[in-house]
C-alpha cells in the first residue's frame, strides 16, 4: 500500500513514521518553509500516549522530555486560590516535549528510510487552494501508477 501526505509538520512526520513502521510506503509533499520554528514551543503528552508513542512510533530518549506529576491551577481573581490541583505522588500525569526535539527525532529517523519519498513544492497552498491539492494527488496517482498497481486500469 502507498500513502500520500501533504505537509511535513509534526503530525505528518508522526503519521509517516507510524505508516512506515507498518510497512506502508509514504510519499510526502511539503512546502519549503524557510521560517525556523520557535525553540520554546512544547507539547504535553499524557503518560498513556507517551507509552504508545514509545512502543508504536519511535523511542524518545529520557532527556528529551520532562515528567510532570503535579499540576496546580489558580484563580485569576485571587492568585492564592487553587481552582484545581492534580497530584498523584509516584505517578506521572503527563510529560512535556519540545516540538523541535520531537520533530528532529522523527525527521532523522525518516531520512534513513527507503519507504519515504519527500518532495518539496514551491507553490503556495494558500494561493491555489484545493485545486493545488487535487493536482498533487492527480500527479501522485498517475506518476506513481506503477507503484500503486494502476498501470493496467
Amino acid at each position: 500500500m502507498n500513502i500520500c501526505l501533504i505537509g511535513d509538520g509534526l503530525i505528518s512526520l508522526t503519521l509517516a513514521k507510524t505508516l512506515i513502521n507498518n510497512k506502508i510506503k509514504v510519499f510526502m509533499y511539503y512546502k519549503n518553509n524557510k521560517k525556523t520554528p520557535s525553540n520554546n514551543r512544547t507539547i504535553g503528552i499524557t503518560s498513556n500516549n507517551l507509552d504508545f508513542f514509545q512502543k508504536e512510533i519511535i523511542k524518545i530518549k529520557k532527556d528529551l522530555f520532562w515528567e510532570i506529576n503535579q499540576i496546580e491551577i489558580y484563580s485569576e481573581q485571587n492568585k492564592k486560590e487553587k481552582i484545581l490541583n492534580f497530584e498523584e505522588p509516584k505517578k506521572i500525569l503527563f510529560s512535556i516535549v519540545k516540538n523541535n526535539d520531537l520533530y528532529d527525532l522523527l525527521n532523522r529517523s525518516l531520512e534513513k528510510n527507503n519507504n519515504l519519498k519527500k518532495t518539496c513544492f514551491m507553490l503556495s497552498i494558500e494561493r491555489s487552494g484545493l485545486f493545488f491539492i487535487f493536482i498533487v494527488i492527480y500527479h501522485f496517482l498517475f506518476s506513481q501508477s506503477h507503484l500503486l498497481g494502476l498501470e493496467n486500469s
